[in-house]
């Protein structure tokens, strides 16, 4: 692409003839149309007027944060067409694209939302390995969410997978479960070794109960070393 300064003077005239306050209430007003349309022209419009608001300073975390989250839209958008056309066209999917082809029908995101095609390909994505979409299969589990009753031995197992397969929030919903005990016998040094795997990950989240379930285990040794057992 040849730019000329004539090129890009004009090119910042347009950008500065908006102003920052306006261009920033059109990106919302075209980000709200495309969770209505599911149309990516949209998605891209919003991208556009917010990128106007951020290039001239607009003073507001508000805007930046906006920006962020559109431009990950866009980036979901052509992904997810770029996985519908590999399907089209019959050539091999990546599990990850599998993966957006069920999010994407689950959640009506470019395509009329239909949730039982969305989970069916969210299970083949599983069945491959895919982490994200294991934890996704014992979620629904857990809560009964699109099966006939809960069963919370099937969601845990599916959870454990996502998180031996390295999946940080997996690492942490296990956590919580044994720390908890929820659904599963309390179990301080299991809810150790799952959040000290998340907090190695990053996790933030698990680093703070950490603190809490090694707490506990210092107290339990303590109480067995007492002497009253």
């Amino acid at each position: 692409m040849n730019i000329t300064e004539e090129t890009e003077d004009f090119v910042n005239d347009i950008f500065s003839a908006i102003p920052p306050e306006i261009a920033f209430q059109e990106g919302k007003k075209y980000e709200k149309l495309f969770s209505e349309s599911h149309c990516r022209k949209d998605a891209e419009t919003a991208m556009y007027y917010y990128t106007i608001a951020a290039d001239v300073n607009f003073p507001s975390s508000e805007v930046r944060k906006a920006l962020h989250h559109i431009k990950e839209i866009c980036e979901r958008c052509s992904a997810v067409e770029a996985a519908r056309t590999a399907f089209e066209t019959g050539k091999k999917l990546s599990v990850q694209q599998m993966y957006l082809l069920g999010r994407n029908a689950y959640d009506g995101f470019l395509t009329p939302k239909n949730e039982k095609e969305g989970m069916l390909w969210i299970w083949d994505a599983a069945e491959h390995g895919l982490a994200c979409a294991q934890f996704d299969l014992g979620e629904y589990y857990m809560t009964g969410l699109h099966f006939r009753k809960k069963n919370t031995e099937k969601g845990i197992k599916f959870i454990r997978t996502a998180a031996e397969n390295g999946l940080v929030k997996a690492q942490v919903k296990l956590g919580m479960l044994y720390e908890k005990g929820r659904y599963i016998s309390q179990d301080y040094q299991e809810a150790k070794k799952w959040y000290s795997m998340a907090a190695e990950n990053g996790d933030f989240f698990s680093s703070s109960r950490l603190q809490e379930v090694e707490k506990h285990i210092r107290q339990k040794n303590q109480y067995y070393t007492g002497g009253v057992f």
